[in-house]
């Protein structure tokens, strides 16, 4: 059975019903908290609620009270007595939250996020390095909004996990990753490859990963069982050398993500085929690793 986990950039931790009703006490309050610091990043476009906490002398939260809130310098945003805000747009404020003789100064980071983007395939391979989420957050002029709240699932953590902004692959497979950032959310799916020695006999679901190193001149190939379809691409290492060229025959093809990736449907006599013929004069040698990945 998969599991299912949620990371986040900025983690919130919510009570239980058991432990919020232990959180009842006749205690009256004595501060007043919101999340891990008192900067609060707002990336919503559509108005929210900021979330101030009142704490009694033993740190447990008591019940909703009446905390009121009011504008009190910087960029001008729209903000209910009862905490209702909106950003319309990129600026910094400063609220007071107040609740009976207690208060508390917050600095809003107001960075409203109108499209989160999602590179629609990540490639992982067991061992190696983790990779940074495959996602990013653009304001209304399209560009990059980098102080972020979000919250990542990952469909099956025992595929790939995360943690903080990295991935890194545990097993090979396929499993999707949501991002919500905001009023947004994107989608990514991920396929984690098992570093192997040469092809063999792939299962349907096999994803493979095998190291290449190929000096000029130099072509390797691989069948492909008849009449099974294949995602196939070339990831690149950490030498930083160019790809190799891959091409696959005798099957029908189309284009991946990038010009290093297919699709394909494998024909009678199919095979993965990787060659260096370098353009612009010959060069010793290069690197890559050939991801082939069998679908179900």
């Amino acid at each position: 059975m998969s599991a299912r986990s949620t990371g986040a950039f900025l983690l919130v931790i919510a009570a239980s019903a058991g432990s919020c009703r232990k959180a009842v006490t006749d205690e009256r309050p004595v501060r007043l908290a919101v999340g891990m610091s008192d900067t609060v990043i707002i990336n919503n476009v559509r108005p929210g609620r900021l979330a101030v906490r009142a704490l009694d002398s033993r740190g447990r939260t008591l019940p909703d009270s009446g905390v009121q809130y009011e504008w009190l310098s910087g960029a001008t945003v729209s903000l209910s007595p009862d905490g209702v805000i909106s950003c319309a747009q990129r600026g910094d404020a400063t609220v007071r939250a107040s609740l009976g003789p207690l208060e508390k100064r917050l600095v809003l980071r107001c960075r409203p996020v109108h499209e989160v983007r999602a590179l629609r395939m990540m490639n992982l391979v067991i061992g190696e390095p983790a990779q940074t989420l495959p996602f990013a957050a653009l304001d209304s002029a399209g560009r990059a909004v980098t102080m972020l709240t979000a919250s990542v699932t990952v469909y099956d953590s025992s595929i790939a996990t995360v943690q903080g902004a990295q991935v890194a692959g545990r097993r090979q497979g396929s499993t999707a990753i949501d991002m919500r950032i905001g009023d947004h959310v994107a989608h990514a799916s991920v396929h984690v490859y098992q570093r192997v020695d040469t092809l063999g006999a792939m299962q349907p679901g096999d994803h493979v990963a095998i190291p290449l190193t190929l000096r000029h001149g130099e072509t390797r190939r691989w069948p492909l069982r008849n009449r099974e379809s294949y995602f196939v691409t070339l990831l690149p290492d950490a030498s930083g050398r160019p790809l190799p060229r891959v091409m696959i025959t005798g099957a029908n093809c189309s284009p991946g993500f990038d010009a290093h990736s297919f699709f394909c449907l494998a024909l009678k006599d199919a095979a993965v085929v990787v060659y260096h013929t370098p353009l612009g004069g010959p060069s010793p040698e290069t690197s890559a690793t050939l991801a082939i990945w069998r679908q179900e």
